[in-house]
């Protein structure tokens, strides 16, 4: 059965296989870890790949330069990853990630700052801070409640809602996006040039250069369309 490890003060070390990893100071790993929990409430550096079975929390400050895979993520601090990162049940980012790779998970959940310069896959989708996403993000339910700047490159899904929440952040609500394809649209506070779907409804504070639909179109409120097609 692999050792334990706790970090307290500062230390330097090989990569290895672990039961249980908690760093609580300051501790540098040189080669890919694997493990069966890691928490992190100081900071870690992990000089290769991170392979965690269970639950990888993030309280303080971590980067990986490598992948990382896990059964759950969960970030109330800083995570930097330089390569993919594949959650196998649900990844919560309350906190700040940077992924330079692709986010694959059952469910995605932010509630902090996330950004994936890959795309992000996931049968879930649900944000309530701010996302930045310069790939494709792809999954069955996409939520929005919008109460800062967002921005997507192109968005994929069978149903997506964008509704601005309340409260709010500093800036304007608002979520950017080149194309979004799907069944069931309803957004409100987006910046799109084209969305196509089943049933698309355009709420208040949008702007949409062109809508694409087969069933049903509704534009609401403020919303501004260049051209709505039925296809």
């Amino acid at each position: 059965m692999p050792e334990d490890l706790e970090v307290s003060g500062r230390t330097s070390m090989g990569g290895g296989t672990y039961g249980r990893v908690e760093v609580n100071g300051m501790a540098k790993m040189q080669g890919d870890i694997a493990c069966e929990t890691c928490e992190v409430n100081g900071s870690a550096q992990v000089d290769g790949s991170l392979r965690v079975e269970g639950r990888l929390e993030v309280n303080g400050r971590m980067s990986v330069d490598g992948p990382v895979s896990a059964g759950v993520l969960e970030v109330n601090g800083l995570c930097d990853v330089d390569g993919n990162c594949e959650v196998a049940e649900r990844a919560e980012v309350s906190g700040m990630a940077r992924i330079e790779g692709a986010l694959r998970a059952g469910a995605v959940n932010i509630g902090g700052r996330a950004q994936v310069d890959g795309p992000i896959e996931a049968e879930r989708v649900h944000v309530t801070g701010n996302v930045r996403c310069a790939a494709l993000m792809n999954a069955d339910v996409i939520e929005f409640e919008l109460m800062g700047k967002s921005k997507v490159r192109e968005i994929g899904c069978t149903t997506l809602t964008a509704a601005v929440g309340s409260g709010g952040w500093f800036s304007k609500p608002r979520l950017e996006v080149e194309t979004i394809e799907g069944d069931r649209i309803e957004v409100e506070a987006v910046l799109a040039r084209r969305i196509r779907g089943d049933v698309v409804v355009i709420g208040d504070d949008c702007r949409v250069d062109r809508v694409e639909y087969r069933t049903s179109f509704e534009r609401r409120g403020s919303a501004v369309v260049g051209e709505a097609v039925q296809i």
